[in-house]
């Protein structure tokens, strides 16, 4: 039967290229990225030496941040300092007073201690904060703000100091999810609906919190956490990462973290199947989940001195993390389908901090320290994104039929992946047919993948499979200087049409399968 739907699909495709009943003309954006630079974009009091918070950043580059008051002006009349910088936008300088975040909130927030998290397309923003009680007194409430994108505004007092203090707490926002966690508060999860705050499940007693970080994923049902918990095959003295699933309530051991002593920063991709944590001073370890099983990555594959503030896109392809030696600080980016790290910045200064990473992968964010008069900057750079190079590609894979092509001779181990995601179809001039030697430089071919995947394939650049008279299904770079004046289409994801390839698109369409009609 599979084969049978298999067959019947494909030919369904093929009468619909023949006919072509319409035809659209489609112009595809240029996903290659720019070359980085970094571009100051403010300034303003804060911190004070310390370390700047962590960073927000969204998918067009938008960076949210805040920068509490310096203590000596910690009172009822001080505002923190707070901005929302848009892409293509232009910051002033900040000052205490009313700030843009203070204006998207529609009220003052007076604070010294500030987090703050984000949506993935900032809809739903909550910042926590110390708020002084009365001028009088030096007594604080703990106050969690959250505000949606049509402008509903809740407010929750967590406690009062000194039992509870949002400067030792921290936040992770999932789908839906807010996380609250630290220091005289314990571990609490509130639903986010309608711009509304509800605590649904205190898991103070459940997650073990020694005052370290914990991560939650933006599309997952479950909260990552380290701890030194016995039954797991742990040494004396060791943590183990774990992963907690809020439906079921139950844990399971990602990965043997190290000692105790281990500060254990955790970031994880958007689906929870990645996790990037430190590892001692000197590497960063990532853990994958393989069906119901977790397995490290060996030997590590961050090995930088210092090497600290781990972050992680979406899918997971990409983290960036801050390095330091005696001479500079170093934010890097380390591309999990390559193995391969690149620099995005280098501070002489010894400056750069706490770096994000959008979840497309695209952009970072990072900033400076605070200097003895209070100042900071705040940068963002591009990530030089690259989705195929002369023998390796980047294959995107939505599940079911995809319509894609290979520009060299897949290797071995790169022709089993494939395989592996899916049944691999090519058209041999008559009609489709199963592929089942490796797919060859400049070949088109359609796979049934079994779920959504980025594959990193690699080979070896030969000659082109010759073009037969009719149609082939071929690579377009592969066939560039051929393309131009004949008739050629591309399958269309979003219409499921076939739609006219442009040959001035080439360069964009590195992974497209193209039908190319040769006389």
């Amino acid at each position: 039967m599979r084969r049978q739907n298999t067959i019947t699909g494909l030919i369904l495709h093929i009468a619909i290229l023949l006919c072509l009943p319409t035809i659209l003309l489609a112009a595809e954006a240029d996903l290659m990225s720019t070359s980085i630079s970094s571009v100051a974009f403010s300034a303003g009091a804060g911190w004070n030496g310390y370390e700047p918070a962590r960073l927000q950043i969204n998918d067009t580059g938008d960076v949210c941040f805040l920068a509490p008051m310096p203590e000596k002006e910690n009172s009822v009349a001080a505002r923190f300092i707070a901005s929302y910088m848009n892409y293509g936008g232009v910051v002033s300088q900040l000052h205490s007073g009313l700030d843009a975040m203070s204006a998207m909130f529609g009220m003052t927030l007076r604070t010294t201690n500030t987090e703050v998290v984000c949506s993935q397309d900032f809809s739903t923003i909550a910042v926590l904060c110390d708020e002084r009680l009365t001028s009088a007194s030096a007594s604080t409430a703990a106050i969690l703000y959250l505000q949606d994108r049509n402008g509903v505004l809740d407010r929750i007092v967590l406690g009062q100091s000194p039992g509870c203090l949002a400067s030792e707490c921290h936040l992770e926002m999932g789908d839906g999810r807010l996380l609250v966690y630290g220091h005289g508060y314990g571990v609490k999860l509130f639903d986010v609906s309608n711009g509304t705050l509800k605590m649904s499940q205190d898991l103070s007693a459940t997650i073990v919190y020694n005052g370290e970080f914990l991560a939650m994923p933006k599309n997952s049902d479950c909260i990552f956490y380290t701890a030194a918990k016995s039954g797991y095959g742990l040494s004396s003295g060791q943590n183990g990462i774990f992963c907690h699933s809020i439906a079921d309530g139950k844990s399971s051991l990602v990965a043997k973290a190290g000692r105790t002593s281990l500060d254990p920063q955790l970031a994880v991709s958007g689906d929870g199947s990645k996790v990037a944590y430190r590892r001692l001073e000197n590497a960063i370890a990532i853990a994958q989940k393989d069906g119901d099983a977790w397995k490290g990555i060996e030997p590590y594959p961050i090995m930088d001195k210092g090497s600290c503030y781990p972050s992680i896109s979406m899918d997971g392809r990409f983290i960036t993390y801050q390095c330091a030696s005696e001479e500079c600080v170093k934010v890097k980016v380390f591309d999990t389908l390559q193995g391969k790290c690149s620099l995005a910045i280098e501070s002489p200064k010894g400056d750069c901090f706490r770096p994000s990473v959008s979840p497309n992968g695209e952009y970072i964010a990072f900033a400076t320290n605070g200097t003895a008069d209070g100042t900071y900057q705040v940068f963002r750079t591009r990530n030089n994104i690259s989705s195929y190079g002369d023998d390796w590609l980047v294959l995107d894979l939505k599940k079911g039929w995809n319509l894609k092509s290979i520009h060299f001779t897949l290797d071995d181990k790169s022709w089993q992946t494939l395989q592996n995601l899916g049944e691999v179809w090519i058209w041999n001039g008559s009609k489709f047919a199963p592929r089942m030697e490796k797919l060859k430089s400049g070949m088109g071919f359609w796979i049934n993948a079994s779920a959504n995947a980025q594959l990193f394939l690699s080979g070896k650049v030969e000659e082109a499979t010759p073009l037969r008279p009719g149609w082939n299904l071929v690579c377009p770079i592969t066939y560039e200087s051929i393309l131009a004046g004949k008739v050629a289409f591309q399958f269309d994801e979003k219409s499921r049409c076939y739609v006219r390839f442009m040959p001035e698109t080439v360069g964009n369409a590195t992974q497209k399968g193209v039908w190319l009609f040769m006389p």
